[in-house]
């Protein structure tokens, strides 16, 4: 895998009938530049939402990568390509986000606790008046299989087998999530590990 630069940031830009997520994407990439100016950015887009690419775009984003392979070509909520991030930034280290969030001020220090791990999910998320976040309306599923309250909302992942093991798991569970109908337990070896993940496939999304 061949990476152009040291350290970015990335989204996922796939529009659909009702989000102009392109539109979001470029707003973020806005106060992303103004809060942090020698940052990096890079949009994954499918070929639909490419042609609407324009020239003010190009001058904000670095990078415009097209996702090839779409998962997602059938489905209103595109979250079918999010596995292929680890394979498609142009980044060692990517900080990988939701095209809805906008920056007030730099987080480039963060990347100092980043990189004490492969990687790192947002954990117990907070609104700007520091409340925690109560909704469950699209996360039932972590309710339902005791798993951690993560968001990759706001990720960071290097190059690594950590993340490669990481980003094949999640494409195995979207995979196996169309086809199964009853309770499963996923186990994929890690190395010297081996992770297991339940999970009721109606509440999976491919």
């Amino acid at each position: 895998m061949q990476h152009l630069e040291p350290v970015g940031f990335l989204t996922i830009a796939q529009n659909n009938s009702e989000v102009d997520y392109l539109k979001l994407a470029y707003l973020q990439a806005l106060t992303i530049k103004r809060t942090m100016p020698n940052s990096r950015y890079c949009v994954l887009v499918d070929k639909k939402t490419y042609l609407h690419v324009y020239e003010k775009h190009l001058k904000v984003f670095d990078h415009v990568r097209v996702i090839d392979d779409d998962r997602s070509e059938k489905e209103s909520w595109k979250l079918g390509n999010e596995w292929q991030a680890f394979y498609l930034t142009p980044f060692k280290e990517t900080i990988k986000l939701e095209s809805d969030i906008v920056f007030t001020r730099s987080i480039e220090h963060w990347l100092n606790a980043f990189r004490l791990r492969d990687i790192v999910l947002s954990y117990g998320c907070k609104d700007y008046r520091e409340r925690p976040g109560d909704s469950s309306q699209y996360r039932s599923i972590f309710q339902t299989n005791d798993l951690p309250d993560v968001y990759n909302g706001l990720m960071y992942f290097r190059y690594s087998q950590t993340a490669s093991n990481f980003f094949n798991m999640a494409n195995c569970i979207r995979k196996l999530g169309n086809c199964a109908k009853s309770t499963k337990r996923i186990r994929k070896s890690t190395g010297n590990n081996r992770c297991c993940l339940r999970y009721r496939s109606k509440n999976i999304r491919s």
